[in-house]
């Protein structure tokens, strides 16, 4: 039974005391450019207001280098505190995939002015990226359906013609087809669902997208996250069809990564590991999750034992 191998340092990201990540650092988005991992963690301050930071590795495990201010912040009303209600607001458990030469970054937009929340989605070129040019973020657009609760989001190139919006509506995993790179331009799109709580007892509350899909010989893979009862967050695995990645073909049945280290099992929530991140490194596929709403952590596996088991070739 395969599992994932915790980094004997973790956690790699916890809060500092820069008043925008002084209560919690957790939930990264994870990207590989040019021979360095880039993480986009959310970070939480003590007013509850959530922006997204960045951090460096060469080897995915040793951040050696951490950006002192947010590279992106809540700047519209649909992500900020417009009611003076102490709430959750702000920008959330961003994902990232690249596609051409941006990178697209969707994340939870919450604001204390409305009842639900939804995805927004924004893009940067990756040379102003690297320039750390961060006044080149798009303006954002609401990607998802207005009055419907709407989260832990991707946004996936298959081929030129299909882009596909992964995303979660209560409590199943959904996805939405676009035709195009801008989904600004056609429009709130549901979706139908494609993996639906329930079908072990581990995931019988809820599930969600974790990393965007990625593309391997065996079919786009998918590290997920599953809720259980006592509302224990773990970390799975599933394989996408290659061609039509919205048809699920293999799930494992156990989780690959569950509370167990105490960052992961105490912290401002209990018993959570939420993966959000997923970037191959060779053979080694690093997954960076969230531990217990505080902190980041990182694990890894080889992709060739993982697929393996996925196609039950272990």
């Amino acid at each position: 039974m395969i599992t994932l191998r915790r980094y004997e340092e973790n956690p790699i990201i916890s809060p500092t005391e820069n008043n925008w990540e002084n209560l919690s650092t957790f939930n990264p988005a994870a990207l590989y450019l040019k021979g360095k991992v880039y993480i986009f963690y959310r970070a939480l301050s003590n007013d509850l207001v959530s922006s997204i930071g960045l951090a460096v590795s060469s080897d995915g495990f040793t951040v050696e280098e951490r950006f002192e201010e947010p590279i992106y912040r809540p700047r519209f009303d649909f992500e900020r505190r417009l009611m003076g209600r102490m709430t959750y607001v702000g920008v959330e458990d961003p994902r990232v995939t690249v596609i051409d030469n941006e990178i697209y970054m969707t994340y939870t937009a919450v604001s204390d002015a409305l009842p639900y929340v939804r995805v927004a989605l924004t893009r940067i070129r990756i040379k102003d990226f690297l320039k750390e040019r961060w006044d080149k973020w798009e303006r954002p657009f609401l990607i998802s359906e207005p009055a419907i609760w709407d989260k832990d989001a991707a946004f996936v190139r298959v081929w030129d013609g299909l882009y596909l919006f992964y995303h979660r509506i209560d409590p199943d995993i959904w996805v939405s087809f676009y035709r195009t790179k801008y989904p600004e331009r056609e429009g709130w799109k549901l979706g139908i669902p494609i993996y639906r709580s329930g079908r072990t007892a581990w995931e019988s509350v809820k599930v969600g997208l974790g990393a965007p899909p990625i593309p391997t010989e065996e079919g786009w893979l998918v590290i997920y996250h599953g809720v259980g009862e006592g509302m224990v967050y773990r970390g799975g695995a599933m394989l996408l069809d290659l061609e039509h990645p919205w048809v699920v073909h293999r799930v494992l049945d156990h989780p690959i990564i569950e509370p167990e280290a105490p960052y992961e099992k105490d912290g401002l929530s209990k018993n959570v590991v939420f993966p959000t991140g997923a970037v191959l490194l060779g053979d080694d596929l690093f997954v960076y999750y969230g531990a217990a709403d505080t902190c980041v952590g990182v694990a890894t596996v080889d992709v060739n034992d993982l697929l393996a088991e996925l196609v039950g070739k272990r």
